[in-house]
């Protein structure tokens, strides 16, 4: 049995994921280039699962996890004879990963710029292992699924030389209008965007209207040109090589919309200060005590139906636990990374862009009212 998939190839869902199935069908009538990839598929998890004496996912340990031999050989020839010594990108493809209503942003690990055999094995194993991380199994109880069906297949591929990288949304997330292309971006690797550590460089791209811009054009008929392979408004990743004047297309999911209809604030807030302001990346309102979350230490003080304020810029998806307890998030994100997403799933208020950071601080511990109703949101003493 061959462990190991080519791109050119036509698998179902039980074998690849909804993640790397989608890239097959990017590459096959894709707009733009796709970097070589092959896939370990669902299979591999499962015989290894097998050969570490197991068929329950939930009691496999880093400790004790070995390969197949027969897996790394496959993994260990493809690495010699496809990629040679470049550097790769590992990342999961889970079958419940990627839908319109659970996207699991940012719950299962991804890694840029591997290479060596050995490093290559240790990025997969961290990959099946995050399967069964806190985070996953927070994500995976507040959506009702069970931990136990979940697995994951392994994209294997190219690393693309870009300068930029960026996300785009081929409909707003926010407020569901599909008249306009709406993309962040940063120079260097995605990881930056995704997980919301960088401050994105934020643009709007009207779909009917051909930009003078060759850069934004190429953008415009790329988003256009995956939407209409897809048929439904897309979240794209992708990125720019400057110097070869190349773009690239690493993933395509549907947009997760949160709450788009319209609404009026149940609170009445007329006649209070506002303490703070920010942009509305997941529309709301909530009430509770605020929490302003300094770094990972604090997270175990977070409790369910605080207000989250992360103040600081060393952020991961070890956040995601106290989102999904939470009433409400700030954060100084994108639009369209892990934690805004994460946050429409959830249909909970998420504020980024804070004007007033200090006065926020200030009332750390009280309670605060989050409106986020159009696009700029308030907050405001309770």
């Amino acid at each position: 049995m061959n462990y190991i998939i080519e791109s050119n190839s036509s698998p179902s869902i039980d074998q690849v994921g909804n993640k790397a199935l989608n890239l097959i069908k990017l590459k096959k009538v894709s707009v733009a280039k796709v970097p070589e990839f092959f896939i370990l598929t669902i299979s591999a998890y499962l015989e290894t699962l097998k050969y570490n004496g197991t068929t329950k996912p939930i009691f496999f340990t880093k400790r004790d996890f070995i390969f197949p031999p027969k897996i790394k050989k496959e993994i260990y020839n493809l690495l010699k004879n496809k990629f040679k010594n470049k550097k790769l990108v590992i990342r999961s493809s889970a079958i419940l990963e990627d839908t319109p209503f659970l996207t699991f942003a940012g719950q299962f690990s991804s890694f840029l710029g591997i290479k060596g055999i050995g490093n290559i094995i240790e990025a997969i194993r961290k990959c099946y292992n995050s399967l069964l991380s806190e985070n996953a199994k927070i994500y995976s109880k507040v959506h009702n699924l069970q931990i136990r069906d979940l697995s994951t297949a392994i994209i294997i591929q190219e690393l693309a030389p870009v300068s930029i990288s960026g996300i785009l949304f081929t409909a707003d997330p926010v407020f569901g209008h599909k008249e306009k292309i709406f993309v962040e971006s940063v120079k260097g690797l995605g990881d930056n965007l995704t997980s919301g550590k960088k401050i994105t460089s934020y643009l709007e791209i009207d779909k009917k209207i051909k930009n003078n811009t060759l850069f934004l054009e190429k953008l415009r008929t790329l988003a256009i040109g995956v939407e209409k392979i897809f048929g439904d408004p897309r979240d794209i990743e992708w990125g720019y090589d400057s110097k070869n004047k190349q773009f690239y297309l690493f993933q395509s999911r549907p947009v997760v919309f949160g709450n788009i209809k319209k609404y009026l604030p149940k609170v009445t807030i007329q006649g209070k200060k506002i303490i703070c302001k920010g942009k509305v990346v997941s529309r709301g309102e909530a009430n509770g005590k605020l929490k302003v979350v300094r770094g990972i230490s604090d997270l175990k003080n977070v409790k369910k139906d605080e207000i989250i304020y992360i103040s600081t810029k060393n952020i991961s998806n070890k956040f995601i636990g106290a989102m999904s307890l939470s009433k409400g998030l700030l954060f100084q994100g994108g639009t369209l990374s892990h934690f805004a997403v994460i946050m429409r799933e959830l249909k909970k208020p998420c504020l980024t862009g804070l004007d007033n950071t200090k006065s926020l601080i200030k009332h750390d511990t009280q309670q605060i009212t989050l409106i986020a109703e159009k696009k700029t949101g308030s907050i405001y003493p309770s």
